[in-house]
């Protein structure tokens, strides 16, 4: 019997599977690297409170007086550089995890409302904490965090007029 030929695989073929797994090994390690970058954040948060930070629809930005109430509130829904902000709620590199979060003293509360589901989240830019309020705990952030919260609440707070 005569064997049959087996012909070599063309170098276009090969390429084909080249870019594919290569393309696989891309798209498995960018899952692992965003995984990895907001674990923390996530266990903190949980899912339901993160994806109402991430999706809502509306998102509120309140001053808060001594004693903890609300002076002036104002609408973030379309707001530039709210998607940046939620952003870094959700980034582990926004948190000082291994840093105390006892006391605080709350300037800006930040309410993000989804399917009738709210996330307040207190800002204390000065002790560098946030605080989740309907989870009843809170957590220190980066100073880079804090600054950033401080100016944006500044600058928004600053453009209307207080109710």
């Amino acid at each position: 019997a005569m064997p049959t030929e087996i012909r070599p695989m063309n170098a276009g073929t090969l390429v084909v599977i080249g870019i594919g797994t290569i393309a696989l090994l891309m798209a498995g390690g960018a899952w692992v690297w965003n995984y990895l970058r907001t674990d923390q954040s996530m266990a903190f948060y949980g899912s339901e409170a993160a994806y109402a930070i991430r999706t809502a629809e509306d998102a509120k930005l309140s001053e808060l007086d001594d004693a903890g109430a609300a002076s002036t509130t104002i609408s973030l829904a379309k707001t530039p550089g709210m998607q940046h902000a939620r952003h870094s709620l959700l980034s582990d590199a926004s948190y000082a995890w291994e840093n105390p979060t006892t006391g605080g003293k709350f300037q800006y509360a930040v309410i993000f409302t989804r399917d009738g589901q709210s996330v307040t989240l207190k800002i204390d830019p000065e002790n560098r904490l946030i605080r989740y309020d309907e989870a009843n705990k809170q957590v220190a952030i980066t100073e880079k965090s804090a600054t950033g919260w401080k100016d944006f609440a500044t600058r928004k707070l600053a453009e209307v007029e207080p109710r």
